[in-house]
């Protein structure tokens, strides 16, 4: 076939196994099955994200939950050199997509980055030395409002005023959306 009947075609199985799929998912199955033999005859490479919606072994199409699971599992080495290099290098999780149907199981590698942690002794004498401080403000009113003991009530406060304006916000509604202002205590009074 050349080139643009070879994308029409694998694109039309695509679609249709992925519109079938929760309707006919044994047709969606054999669809999904004609499209990577299409592809691995043609030469084609799957590309990840086809590798994650679609199961390589049966071409079910992968709803996490209904027709495939996703975990997450960390590989760990053996002995103290191996967990040096493993916390050099940050953590190395797996993510794992698991077919219902057949249960093949199909690994994809992330990275992640473990998190920098700081000594505050160590943040703090950072954070002095690279920002400038105001000409106006002493240097002592500065190391004082920097205590965790100042900022605990600016913080309670700031809080307790949102939740108060949510309050508010939430409250003149109910009030203005009476209608002609009247309520079932208006008439139930006695002139």
């Amino acid at each position: 076939m050349e080139p643009p009947e070879l994308s029409t075609r694998l694109r039309y199985l695509n679609e249709s196994a992925h519109l079938l799929a929760t309707t006919a998912p044994t047709t969606s199955r054999y669809l999904m099955s004609r499209h990577n033999a299409l592809m691995y005859d043609s030469k084609i490479e799957l590309s990840e994200s086809q590798k994650k919606k679609a199961c390589g072994a049966c071409g079910t199409i992968m709803i996490l939950g209904w027709e495939a699971t996703l975990q997450t599992e960390v590989r760990s080495k053996k002995g103290k050199a191996a967990r040096k290099e493993r916390e050099a290098a940050g953590y190395v999780r797996t993510m794992v997509y698991t077919c219902g149907t057949c249960s093949k199981k199909t690994r994809f590698p992330t990275s992640i980055s473990k998190p920098i942690r700081r000594k505050k002794a160590a943040l703090s004498s950072t954070s002095t030395s690279t920002a400038p401080a105001p000409a106006s403000a002493p240097q002592s009113q500065s190391n004082d409002s920097s205590t965790p003991s100042k900022k605990a009530p600016k913080r309670k406060s700031r809080k307790k005023g949102v939740l108060d304006a949510i309050l508010a916000r939430s409250q003149a509604p109910q009030a203005t959306s009476s209608g002609f202002g009247l309520d079932l205590s208006d008439f139930m009074r006695k002139s």
